[in-house]
């Protein structure tokens, strides 16, 4: 099944992780000074271990990979395996990768998946210094899948007996041809063997997300035996993991194995379809089923930007649209309409331009997009386009106001509240609102439920005499589930309380003291509370 990176645990430890990425470039950035002194290379491979285990225990495998390759290249330079001018790339290389790492946990917060975006460069110039053979990009590969996408609505698997007999027959001719085209032998027949059994496969597992694993499957037979996709260890994987699907069918029946990242396989076979230059009857449909276009890689391989810069970027722009506003605030926009001037004043042209260069180098494209539009606006405001029109011109005015104002909120709202945050600020407070409101109706719910079994268990405590320290200690319980809500009133039943608690109870005045108390409660129906709990709920 697919496995999601746990995103409330990585919201604790992010800080601290960040730390340990602090602590490994201040020893890295040491040791590069005394090369003869290991101890910092020590420190810094200490604090990427831990980074490591941490990834692993969040499952962001792909943030795993590159801290592996990390700790590989410091244990490289620790023993000396690396030298001359192939150290040096390879310190460079642990460098930009401690840079790059808590852009990486910022994204993967924003995003809430582990989408590996920005990593492939970076492992693979650690291993290329290593001279090692680089990973495939497959593997750090990642897309947006529509909801439902490659498998059919509605449709269901075959019976057991049936995907028994079936997978039973098929699964050796399925080892058989793939390992053939693997080692280039009679690709093109030995891929069509293995596109017909990933054919049979996807009708037998309708309706599952089993479906659209062989139905991409057979795209990717079809490119490999056109020779538009090249073999590799990730292609190896994905064969070899359809064999131990074929294995697990032909003991189970149309059960899905669970321990099967679908997901994960999936994004790795749309790179490959993605990266085709030509697009053949299959590899089409599928282009045309996930949604991919001829920008889907290049988007998927954008780099990241290290937070420092980011933070950088968002001030730059804040603080060009101040001087925005500053000069629009003193300048009316109206009035410069009504009467445009061949020499006009360009402070605000000039400020939303230079806030748009800073959002676009900042990753904040739709931000860019707003104050691109904002610019056209100011230009033709300021050139007299809507002289003629006031109502026009009134309009324009307040949106380009508006959109300055909406854009200034946002980047306010990120730099406060973290450059992960996937909301606007708009968004932010509305949700806020909501999720207070929620709490509100919850805690008064809570209250009516609370009252409920406050109740009932003073009136259990209370149903005979305490004769004992069990019942005694049962009745001051529940008494001071009533009087620890408030710091005052009923002194005489509190004394009595803290004198059963103290050993010295008078059990006589304790329980005629918790029966009057049980007497002036408010009389309200279990039943009332209940009615209310629930139309606070609905």
């Amino acid at each position: 099944m697919s496995s999601k990176p746990d995103i409330v645990a990585l919201k604790w430890v992010l800080g601290l992780m960040n730390k340990q990425a602090e602590n490994a470039e201040a020893a890295l950035v040491e040791y590069s000074y005394n090369p003869a002194d290991k101890k910092p290379l020590l420190q810094c491979m200490w604090a990427v271990h831990q980074i490591t285990s941490t990834l692993r225990m969040l499952g962001m495998g792909k943030g795993e990979m590159l801290t592996l390759e990390m700790e590989r290249s410091l244990n490289y330079i620790y023993k000396d395996k690396v030298s001359g001018e192939r150290r040096k790339l390879a310190l460079g290389g642990l460098m930009q990768a401690l840079k790059v790492l808590p852009a990486y946990l910022s994204h993967t917060q924003g995003s809430r998946q582990d989408t590996g975006q920005g990593l492939e460069p970076h492992v693979n110039d650690l291993r290329r210094w290593l001279g090692e053979k680089p990973r495939p990009q497959a593997y750090f590969f990642h897309m947006d899948i529509p909801e439902g996408a490659g498998i059919t609505a509605g449709a269901t698997p075959a019976s057991d007996e049936e995907v028994k007999s079936r997978a039973n027959v098929m699964l050796a001719l399925y080892l058989e041809m793939a390992k053939l085209a693997l080692r280039r032998r009679n690709v093109g027949e030995s891929m069509k063997t293995v596109a017909r059994v990933a054919r049979k496969m996807q009708v037998l597992f309708a309706g599952t997300e089993a479906e659209r694993f062989w139905f991409t499957m057979v795209g990717l037979c079809e490119g490999f035996a056109g020779g538009l996709i090249a073999p590799d260890e990730c292609i190896a994987q994905i064969f070899k993991s359809g064999a131990f699907m074929i294995k697990y069918a032909r003991e189970n029946g149309s059960q899905i194995d669970p321990a099967v990242d679908y997901e994960n396989f999936l994004q790795q076979m749309l790179f490959y379809i993605a990266s085709c230059k030509s697009r053949p009857v299959h590899i089409a449909r599928i282009r045309e089923t996930f949604g991919i276009d001829d920008h889907t890689v290049e988007e998927a391989s954008r780099g990241l930007v290290h937070i420092d810069a980011l933070v950088t970027a968002l001030s730059g722009a804040l603080a060009q649209l101040d001087t925005v506003i500053e000069f629009l605030n003193d300048h009316d926009l109206h009035e410069a309409g009504k009467y445009p001037r061949p020499d006009f004043d360009r402070t605000a042209l000039d400020g939303v331009e230079a806030a748009e260069c800073r959002l676009d180098a900042a990753g904040q494209a739709a931000h860019a997009d707003a104050l691109q539009r904002v610019r056209e606006q100011l230009g033709h405001l300021y050139r007299g386009a809507y002289q003629e029109s006031p109502d026009k011109l009134d309009r324009v005015s307040n949106e380009v106001i508006r959109a300055i104002v909406d854009v200034k909120l946002d980047i306010e709202h990120k730099l406060e509240h973290g450059l992960s945050s996937s909301y606007t600020s708009k968004e932010y407070e509305l949700r806020e609102s909501v999720v207070s409101a929620t709490f509100a109706h919850m805690s008064r719910v809570e209250d009516y439920l609370q009252q409920i079994l406050r109740r009932k268990a003073l009136t259990r405590a209370l149903a005979r005499k305490p004769f004992d320290e069990e019942s005694q200690e049962r009745l001051t319980n529940a008494l001071n589930r009533y009087l620890n809500k408030y710091d005052h009133g009923h002194e005489e039943l509190r004394a009595a309380v803290r004198d059963a608690y103290r050993g010295e109870a008078d059990l006589d005045l304790l329980y005629s003291l918790a029966k009057s108390f049980l007497d002036e409660l408010e009389d309200f129906p279990d039943r009332k509370a209940i009615e209310l709990s629930l139309e606070l709920l609905s």
